[in-house]
């Protein structure tokens, strides 16, 4: 029986979730839940992405209000739940998903908000110090492969590599640095 007075001890600061008691109800029932203060961003992931996002670390939140503020992947739950049955890029249905939880590296982003949808970009890969073009410089060949058309009409085949944000990494010996090519508008 819980007395005035009695008082539950936790090993460190919480939120009040929900109340579960009513008020005159069982005492040996649930009488609140609990959550821990620090804000956390949970996501629902594709069964066949959640080994990417659980190695991905580094995150970029998209807030609300179009700032952003990065964020680290703390968790991703071993469970599974089924998913929302639409297609994905490929064509496949996507049966299973997994939550991720995602911290937010800078509190004070998101302070005023108590809930908010927000967007989570996840990098699956990075490069640094590659070419990049945008896609619609790139010209299919009829041989297979890639190719960008120069100010003066020629063809340069190139080697293409990621793909993000409207932009793809490229190589090949006729392309450097501030060549310019032509791209579709």
């Amino acid at each position: 029986m819980i007395r005035p007075g009695d008082v539950a001890v936790l090993p460190g600061r919480v939120r009040v979730n929900a109340l579960k008691a009513a008020l005159g109800a069982d005492a040996t029932t649930p009488i609140l839940s609990v959550t821990d203060t620090a804000k956390v961003v949970t996501v629902q992931v594709r069964g066949g992405e959640a080994d990417t996002v659980g190695s991905a670390g580094k995150v970029s939140v998209l807030l609300p209000d179009g700032s952003s503020t990065p964020g680290r992947v703390i968790d991703v739950a071993r469970r599974a739940t089924a998913g929302d049955d639409t297609s994905n890029s490929s064509g496949q249905t996507d049966q299973v998903t997994f939550s991720a939880a995602v911290a937010v590296t800078d509190p004070k982003k998101v302070r005023d908000w108590e809930s908010a949808p927000v967007r989570v970009e996840f990098a699956a890969q990075t490069r640094k110090g590659v070419l990049a073009v945008p896609v619609g410089a790139l010209l299919a060949t009829r041989e297979g492969g890639y190719a960008l058309e120069s100010e003066a009409g020629q063809l340069i085949p190139v080697t293409v590599g990621l793909v993000a944000r409207g932009m793809v990494e490229i190589s090949g010996s006729g392309v450097a640095e501030g060549t310019p090519v032509v791209t579709a508008s």
